[in-house]
């Protein structure tokens, strides 16, 4: 059995998917807010690093099953295919995009002041993308199908 169950597609089932993403672009913000405030240059892995990671890591956790599970619900059979393959691309571009934004930030004159500025853009990207995260998942409309069906329309 795993360490930590897959508890949020359980309860997405009941509140839906919305607030879980919107807390994954916290934890996800958080994260790189945490990176941002207590990384230095001479940081510590146990308590500077690693608490970042765990935010991070359970702001993706709660967000990208949670997207996949919004486009299956929201589009038609015959579209689902379609629907998950543009999901997957723009995640795809996002991660290309953040890869060759950290480069450019992280290209410095050598010096150590330099690479930790490149450092700090790093994490202000990384804050700024879990609070966009946030912000566009206000406007989902989520739930579940089965629920969805149960509620009579008049």
């Amino acid at each position: 059995s795993p360490l930590w169950p897959p508890t949020a597609g359980k309860l997405a089932s009941r509140i839906g998917q919305r607030p879980i993403i919107l807390a994954g672009g916290v934890f996800y913000a958080g994260g790189g807010l945490y990176r941002l405030i207590m990384l230095g240059p001479e940081a510590r892995y146990l308590s500077d690093y690693l608490p970042s990671m765990v935010l991070a890591g359970i702001g993706v956790a709660l967000c990208f099953p949670q997207l996949t599970s919004v486009v299956a619900q929201s589009l038609p059979a015959n579209r689902l295919g379609a629907g998950s393959a543009v999901l997957q691309a723009v995640r795809q571009f996002g991660a290309t995009f953040g890869v060759a934004l950290t480069i450019a930030f992280l290209r410095s004159s050598g010096l150590l002041d330099d690479a930790l500025a490149g450092f700090d853009r790093v994490w202000i990207i990384i804050v700024v993308g879990g609070l966009v995260t946030s912000a566009l998942a206000l406007g989902l409309r989520t739930g579940s199908r089965a629920r969805d069906a149960l509620v009579p329309t008049s």
